[in-house]
């Protein structure tokens, strides 16, 4: 009797603990459901999804120039619709992608894709005489690597190496950051943080913090660096987060010369604190 008494005791004890912990959920302000635990991301489970094939322009000859293409994205290993949206995001951001494709589906249209225009772009030296397929520009390669780094609390950061050769003399190689909101698996960016009004205001900062890190401190003397020689600095999305600082990342070309390479800006919060949006002002 006893036993039994202790049996039902344990049972409405475990219903209560498992009504407490459901709770309600509360909506993220895009109006979806979010959990209230923003430190999800400690249980999620990324694999890395893994795509490596060589597709020679001559299938007839052995020294033929080729394409490479190869593809290493983090995938969260789940089912439901966060983990849906997040791998959408950085499928999206890495590849380029259809809002109802699958993440396969995905990979195989820009593997087609970039097929498709390697042969048609090329397909005419196969009928010349005398052409030395062995040509070093005419092995194009494509290598999309990606990894979920450390970033602030809240948020998961995927960090997207695309490095490029089609042809001339050198490759391009780019690094893109996808920001996710780690509750509700929405991207994170500039506008969560900062008001549209500020935007001047950040860029004003962004160019006193490019300017020490060159150490310069003029516009004149950042041109005299080669930065912003052409075009005016701006906001750029492509963001990561930390506990301590936002970096502002510029693939080549974007605000400098191809030798002069990337470009990574960085503000601390307490550079930016004032023209915060107020939530974000509280984390």
């Amino acid at each position: 009797m006893k036993r039994c008494i202790h049996r039902i005791i344990f049972f409405i004890s475990a219903l209560i603990l498992i009504a407490a912990c459901s709770g309600n959920a509360t909506p993220d302000k895009r109006g979806k459901e979010k959990p209230k635990s923003e430190s999800r991301q400690q249980y999620d489970k990324f694999r890395i999804m893994e795509y490596c094939d060589t597709f020679p322009m001559d299938t007839f000859n052995r020294e033929s120039p080729a394409m490479t293409i190869e593809i290493s994205l983090p995938i969260l290993d789940s089912d439901d619709e966060r983990a849906k949206r997040i791998n959408h995001y950085i499928c999206c951001a890495s590849l380029g992608c259809e809002p109802d494709n699958t993440i396969e589906d995905n990979i195989n249209s820009y593997i087609e894709q970039c097929k498709a225009d390697y042969y048609s772009n090329h397909s005419h030296y196969l009928n010349e005489k005398g052409i030395n397929h062995s040509a070093a520009w005419l092995n194009y390669s494509y290598r999309i690597n990606g990894k979920i780094i450390e970033s602030r609390k809240g948020t998961i950061c995927c960090e997207v190496d695309i490095i490029t050769y089609q042809g001339g003399a050198h490759g391009t190689e780019d690094k893109v950051y996808i920001t996710l909101d780690s509750a509700s698996g929405y991207t994170f960016g500039l506008d969560d943080i900062f008001a549209e009004e500020t935007t001047h205001t950040l860029v004003e900062r962004l160019t006193t913090s490019l300017a020490r890190q060159l150490g310069v401190g003029t516009l004149e003397e950042i041109h005299s660096k080669g930065y912003l020689t052409d075009i005016d600095l701006w906001p750029t999305t492509n963001i990561h987060l930390t506990d301590d600082s936002i970096y502002f990342h510029y693939c080549s070309y974007e605000i400098a010369p191809y030798a002069l390479g990337s470009t990574t800006i960085a503000l601390g919060y307490d550079q930016v604190k004032d023209i915060m949006l107020p939530t974000e002002k509280n984390n």
